[in-house]
């Protein structure tokens, strides 16, 4: 099938004018470029086609996010009224029932003009020679086309579900659990909280082993990982999407490789069901001295299976493994998959032989390299220079990263989850990351600038998790406690409280600020600049993009829709000059019923980019002068008086001693002879310089106790400078003496 046919089945007719015109550019494209007249100008025109089609995208789902938050506030309204009766509750039910069902129906809008728009600039490059993928990651930064930007709205479809659910379970007296159902959640935990984590686990679970005999060995917990991808990273792109079919290739073993005579090759599938998803894992175990040729299909499914046929093994196994291994290696060598990223990590796994409802796993020391980045000799398939070695000093700096957390997983079979584990998971010991993936946070890692669409906990890397808060969510509503997975089945009500509670409050104070401009599916007739700004951003980065490109575009966009008496081809083309072949073929073959075309033309939809852009870059840096200032500015404090008493006893017990050989000094001054005159000049000059050190010191600590009380205070150079002042006096007045006594 192709990408054409696939688009044309996955368009909601109700949304037909707001899809990306992927037939009429990729039409125009085909027919300028085979017939050898593409030009400088069509180029031109191409960008600006894409980006005016994005930005239509975009003005579309900011539209209907803001229709499903308003109908999602009614929700909460009627949620939060003391009094209830069942019927109520029932029509809330199938209301979020139908925001769910629109909120997935968003979801495949955004993931197919997500790919109509990277298969147009694939084509593109491969008509004209040319590599404009950075026009792509320039687009979808400044207009994230990206499925996790619903996360949101369905965490709050997923708690108030939850709530009708709740009642009505209530109310019949029918609370029903799936016994066979798994509940996943993962958390980060920081190094300094690593061993108080496993001390509660150990203390309340038991750790498993494959030998309890044996003696405990580090290396026998560590795993690594080496995962297959393509150059277009076409492997993350689905399963960062969750993509329907989406795939995950890798190869794995335990401990040491050296040690290891066979690893396992495991594929993940991801697909969608009823209640949301789930993943299905399929793999067959390999000597690795076959891997290589098995990804380069040297060594085919049918001589593994005849492999396996020589142990003896049993006929239906082999069979099985047949059809698994003939599928990975089809799939390898379809999209042309190549080891490009390896994970090593210790796991140490606690549950109960008794009881396996209840499964927990902490990964430590986690590492990060790029298989691509070392020289390999022919028949290898991993990079050598990387075994159980952690911290890997051996490598590059561009070739690893750290992981600077540790990642706890729990799976909860049943949905009851024990009180110690709860209590766990809402202290401040863990940090929940809903949907983390080591694989996706690697690949974003190395790959990042060239990629489109990144992971969402990004930039909560930078984040001190230890002191984070987690706010509660919706004020007013009880979170329920049943727990529930309505999402992919796999997230507790807790997201909520731990990523969206926050947001949700600045977002409601931030947005109020701005014009909502669709209602009931009209447009009216001012532009409002908030419509124009990514949903996935917070309520203050909405808020100052906002205004940036309010008080910059207004001109521009007042001028693409104050003209009623021009065609929209008219007004959306430069009448000053000729227009291309390219651009005439888009006008005239696009569908302009689409509002998106009133709104911005392809000079301010390049405009507002830019000012998105550039506003993002500022909040960057704001943040971290911020950051910055934060770290150098002093924390809250309160100071103790006997500090500065204590402060004021150090300066009188020098003054003290100053004063002692003060005394001598003047002593040896009345003395009379050239011996006691120089030997007193010395000791007045060391009590002077003694007196105004004291003093110097004094003001100088009562001054650090002012502004920085975490500092040290004592003095480290003072006493041996006074020891070395007392000590070279004495050698001068002795070198006199020894003079005076010879003549």
């Amino acid at each position: 099938m192709s990408f054409l046919e696939e688009f044309n089945e996955n368009i909601y007719e109700p949304w037909h004018i707001e899809y990306v015109a992927y037939e009429v550019i990729n039409k125009g494209l085909y027919e300028i470029c085979n017939s050898g007249h593409w030009t400088s100008r069509d180029e031109n025109d191409f960008e600006a086609a894409i980006r005016l089609e994005a930005g239509k995208v975009d003005l579309f789902i900011n539209r209907k996010q803001r229709e499903i938050e308003s109908r999602l506030a009614y929700c909460k309204r009627v949620l939060n009224q003391k009094k209830w009766s069942e019927e109520d509750t029932s029509t809330i039910d199938e209301s979020l029932t139908d925001i769910l069902a629109d909120i997935n129906e968003l979801g495949r809008f955004t993931r197919i003009n997500f790919k109509a728009l990277q298969n147009l600039i694939k084509d593109h490059d491969q008509l004209t020679n040319t590599n404009r993928k950075a026009l792509l990651v320039q687009v979808c930064r400044a207009r994230p086309l990206d499925n996790q930007r619903f996360d949101e709205l369905l965490i709050q479809v997923s708690c108030l579900l939850d709530i009708c659910r709740n009642r009505l379970e209530s109310s019949t007296n029918d609370v029903s659990i799936d016994s066979k159902r798994i509940q996943t959640a993962r958390y980060w935990v920081h190094q300094d909280n690593i061993t108080e984590v496993k001390a509660l686990l150990l203390f309340n679970l038991p750790m498993y082993v494959n030998n309890p005999a044996q003696e405990f060995e580090q290396t026998e917990h560590s795993t690594s990982a080496v995962y297959l991808d393509n150059n277009g990273f076409s492997e993350y792109l689905s399963r960062l999407q969750r993509d329907d079919g989406a795939e995950i290739i890798d190869i794995h073993w335990y401990g040491d490789m050296d040690l290891s005579h066979e690893v396992y090759i495991e594929r993940q599938t991801y697909v969608k069901t009823d209640q949301g998803g789930s993943s299905v894992t399929d793999s067959i175990i390999m000597s690795k001295d076959n891997v290589y040729d098995f990804i380069s299909h040297q060594y085919t499914a049918k001589d593994y299976a005849n492999d396996l046929q020589r142990e003896n093994t049993d006929q239906e196994y082999v069979d099985k493994k047949y059809i698994i291994a003939q599928s990975i290696q089809d799939t390898i060598l379809k999209k042309k998959l190549e080891p490009k990223l390896r994970i090593y990590f210790d796991q140490l796994r606690f549950e109960s032989p008794q009881d396996r409802t209840l499964s927990v796993a902490l990964d430590s020391n986690i590492a990060f390299a790029r298989e691509n980045g070392a020289q390999k000799l022919n028949g290898e398939w991993r990079r050598q220079d990387m075994n159980v070695d952690y911290p890997f000093r051996k490598l590059l700096s561009h070739d690893l990263h750290l992981f600077p957390h540790a990642v706890l997983e729990t799976q909860i079979v049943g949905g009851k989850s024990p009180l110690w584990l709860s209590r766990l998971l809402d202290s401040k010991l863990v940090y929940e990351v809903p949907r983390f993936s080591a694989y996706l946070h690697g690949v974003a890692q190395f790959w990042g600038p060239q990629l489109p669409l990144l992971p969402w906990w990004i930039p909560q890397m930078e984040i001190d998790i230890r002191t984070a808060e987690h706010k509660s969510g919706f004020s007013g509503i009880t979170r329920s406690k049943s727990y529930k997975p309505l999402i992919d089945g796999q997230h507790r009500t807790r997201y909520l409280e731990a990523q969206l509670g926050k947001r949700q409050k600045q977002s409601n104070k931030s947005l109020s600020m701005h014009r909502t401009i669709y209602n009931r599916n009209r447009w009216n007739n001012s532009t409002d600049s908030s419509l124009l700004v990514p949903s996935s951003m917070d309520g203050k980065e909405k808020c100052h993009i906002a205004q940036q490109i309010e008080n910059a575009s207004s001109s521009s966009l007042h001028r693409a829709f104050t003209t009623p008496s021009l065609s929209s081809r008219t007004r959306l083309r430069d009448p000053n000059k000729d227009n291309g072949a390219f651009i005439d073929t888009y006008y005239n073959g696009r569908n302009n019923q689409s509002q998106a075309y009133m709104l911005q033309d392809a000079n301010t939809v390049r405009e507002s980019d830019n000012l998105r852009e550039a506003a993002i870059i500022e909040m960057k840096e704001e943040k971290k002068k911020k950051k910055k200032e934060k770290k150098l500015k002093p924390p809250s404090h309160t100071m103790e008086p006997k500090l500065f008493f204590a402060n004021e006893r150090t300066f009188i017990h020098w003054l003290q001693f100053s004063a002692i050989i003060l005394t001598a000094a003047l002593t040896l001054l009345n003395f009379g002879d050239s011996i006691s005159t120089i030997s007193g000049i010395v000791f007045f000059c060391i009590s002077l310089v003694i007196a105004l050190y004291a003093f110097f010191r004094y003001r100088y600590r009562a001054h650090q106790m002012s502004t920085r009380p975490h500092i040290r205070y004592d003095d480290i150079y003072g006493p041996a400078g006074l020891c070395t002042l007392i000590v070279g006096a004495m050698i001068v007045v002795k070198f006199h003496t020894s003079n005076g006594t010879s003549t």
